[in-house]
């Protein structure tokens, strides 16, 4: 059934099987070696394929080469290859969501009408644009009233679909804006801007690569959904059991145990997912019940899988879809992007260590027994291997130049030919095919959403709404940083709830980027803007009240969603002072400035002060457990560390000191009493 995702019935299910994997191929495809190979004239006077002739085998051959040229040719055409995605993904994207939730059979049918309503539309859309590529590019300029229409019908697919894959926020937003655009704001309470005509508007949301088919689409090609379809391949061969295993094995001295494991598995495996919900299904029903059973409680231990599977999308080498996008808008290689961030990163992760860590002693957990910890067999490190042989052709693709694209094509290389060396996944083929399916759907939901980040990019861009927002917030922050990072994290914040890293992004760095990127000034690299927001998207799936990611473990381990929501805030509160600290910190992020030993250090030693005290106040545990104007005035000072200005610093520094000395005496009268 159309309407019905999980009712669909076997032609659809063939039908999103054939586009997937079409999609999935074209996508493989185009940053292989075998692409320049099959359209270069030389490989063909190599192959003897030029010799001129009537002969059966010459026209043979020169048909496949113009046929291969031909297609190659489409295939680097952005007036092609984007409609092509859009509107394969968006028919993927209407047959497997539901309009609406269908709890009868009368709305079942009511979703089934509507999804073949959309499909007509965006087949309407799309016939009428592959007819005006076929006249030329000239035609494109002079819309008739045909074109509109087909472009209006266009949007309202793509938006329809933003609504059940984004949610109604960035919905809403992307209604008012295209009504913005097209008749400007009549009450005279928003910024004044004239109103478009109807065929700009064709051409500006349809008909150009700008819009729906723009530059928010063209990096998700070129950067992007490899990685996607890198992540489910990935599954398929068993690796993640055998990391998990391993994690816990190398975890086992450790008094969190399966906690500390669920970190280091969570990274790993988050950083290729890009999704921080769907790290917390794959790992967290193995890792959530163990981290239960070793005396954690249950929203601690939702708290714990959510925390570390949303840091992926802030671990290097992948990090997700934003990443890549972030690397574009910034105008920085990816490669250095992968490496800036990997000491916050680091101080991510090793907050969520210590705050496990101390958590186990307040509560009076012990290391496991032996007989708690799994045996590591020979199956398990080949399976490992279809985990570790792509990380390291992504790394060394990415040191030695090469695209991201192509990066991503030697990774899925790597996994299936050693996935190839673990008999479970010689034996069943079909479940890398069905893993390439899964993988083309999940590309096609989030093309579809990017479709419509590019309506509402196409927007701010043709109103020019971007620099008359940042004019007003700078008059109203009166060249005030902090308080302009700190509007920021709440737009980012509030604008993430519900929605995906990437629009929401996108969205905050649009309106905002400019701004900020001139109040910071010359001795702020500008990643330090992009990366300040995108740390603020990436942890939306666990700030409440709309926090995905808590709520997919919160059933896992049996806790209430509000509570693991807020349990996991606490666990990564240090994740809401890293932006801050790098933003006046740049040293933090290295190769973005000139690096010096001596800042390099004292801006590693703020931060690594920072993590330990927040986290002792937040856990409630330094040595002993902490009453509640203690943690307080410990969260204080742990702020203070970081904040510019060197009264505050200072300040914030002698107080530390002052914890740490009562901390360390404390702990000696403790062992002199044992």
């Amino acid at each position: 059934m159309l309407g019905d995702p999980e009712r669909l019935s076997p032609l659809m299910g063939k039908v999103i099987a054939v586009i997937a994997l079409t999609m999935a191929a074209v996508i493989i495809y185009l940053p292989s070696p075998l692409f320049p190979v099959l359209s270069n004239n030389d490989t063909y006077a190599a192959l003897g394929w030029e010799r001129r002739g009537d002969g059966t085998w010459n026209d043979l051959v020169g048909w496949l080469r113009g046929t291969f040229r031909g297609v190659n040719r489409t295939l680097l055409d952005p007036a092609f290859i984007r409609p092509f995605f859009v509107a394969s993904a968006c028919t993927i994207a209407i047959l497997t969501t539901s309009p609406w939730r269908i709890e009868h059979p009368g709305a079942r049918r009511a979703a089934t009408g509507f999804n073949l309503a959309l499909i007509c539309l965006l087949a309407f859309a799309v016939w009428v644009l592959a007819r005006k590529l076929s006249l030329g590019s000239d035609a494109l300029f002079l819309p008739n009233t045909i074109d509109i229409v087909a472009a209006m019908c266009g949007v309202v697919v793509i938006v329809e679909l933003v609504r059940r894959l984004a949610g109604w926020m960035m919905f809403v937003l992307i209604v008012l804006a295209v009504l913005y655009m097209r008749w400007g704001d009549p009450t005279g309470l928003f910024y004044e801007t004239a109103p478009k005509s109807w065929d700009l508007l064709a051409l500006n949301f349809w008909l150009e690569t700008t819009g729906a088919m723009g530059f928010a689409l063209s990096i998700m090609i070129q950067n992007v959904v490899i990685f996607i379809l890198f992540g489910v391949i990935i599954q398929a061969t068993g690796a993640a059991d055998a990391i998990l295993k391993i994690a816990l094995v190398a975890t086992r001295r450790l008094r969190g145990g399966p906690a500390h494991a669920a970190i280091v598995s969570s990274a790993m495996f988050g950083t290729f997912s890009g999704s921080a919900a769907a790290n917390v299904v794959g790992t967290g029903t193995f890792t959530i019940p163990l981290i239960k059973s070793r005396g954690f409680s249950p929203r601690f231990a939702g708290g714990i899988e959510a925390a570390a599977s949303t840091g992926g999308q802030i671990t290097p080498p992948v990090m997700g879809a934003a990443a890549f996008y972030l690397a574009e808008q910034a105008q920085i290689p990816y490669g250095q992007v992968a490496v800036a961030v990997l000491l916050p990163a680091l101080f991510y992760f090793g907050s969520l260590f210590t705050a496990v860590e101390f958590q186990a002693r307040k509560t009076g957990i012990r290391p496991a027994g032996p007989s708690e910890i799994p045996i590591l067999e020979r199956a398990d490190w080949i399976k490992s291997l279809s985990f570790a042989a792509p990380l390291t052709a992504i790394i060394f693709c990415l040191a030695a130049g090469y695209s991201v694209n192509r990066a991503g094509f030697w990774a899925i290389v790597m996994t299936i030919l050693f996935g190839l060396l673990n008999p479970e996944f010689r034996a069943a083929p079909g479940r890398l095919v069905e893993k390439l399916k899964e993988g083309g759907v999940a590309v096609s939901q989030l093309l579809a959403i990017v479709a419509g980040l590019g309506v509402f990019i196409g927007v701010v861009e043709g109103t020019g709404l971007g620099p008359k927002i940042g004019s007003d917030l700078g008059l109203l922050v009166e060249d005030n940083l902090f308080v302009a990072l700190l509007l920021t994290m709440i737009a980012s914040l509030v604008l993430s709830m519900g929605m995906p890293t990437l629009p929401a992004y996108a969205t905050i760095i649009t309106i905002m980027g400019i701004f900020l990127t001139q109040l910071a000034g010359d001795a702020t690299p500008i990643l330090a803007v992009h990366l300040f927001v995108l740390y603020f998207g990436v942890l939306s799936p666990i700030t409440p009240p709309v926090a995905l990611a808590a709520y997919a473990a919160a059933p896992i381990a049996k806790s209430h969603p509000f509570e693991t929501g807020i349990s996991a805030v606490k666990l990564c509160a240090v994740a809401f002072v890293i932006p801050y600290a790098f933003f006046y910190h740049p040293q933090l992020l290295v190769g973005q400035v000139g690096f010096a030993p001596l800042a390099f250090a004292e801006a590693a030693l703020r931060l690594g002060l920072c993590v330990w005290m927040l986290t002792g106040a937040t856990t409630g545990w330094a040595v002993r457990t902490l009453g509640m104007p203690e943690r307080m005035l410990r969260a204080i000072a742990a702020l203070a560390i970081v904040a510019p200005g060197a009264v505050v610093s200072l300040a914030g520094l002698c107080a530390i000191a002052a914890f740490l000395t009562f901390d360390l005496a404390k702990l000696r009268a403790a062992r002199a009493g044992a």
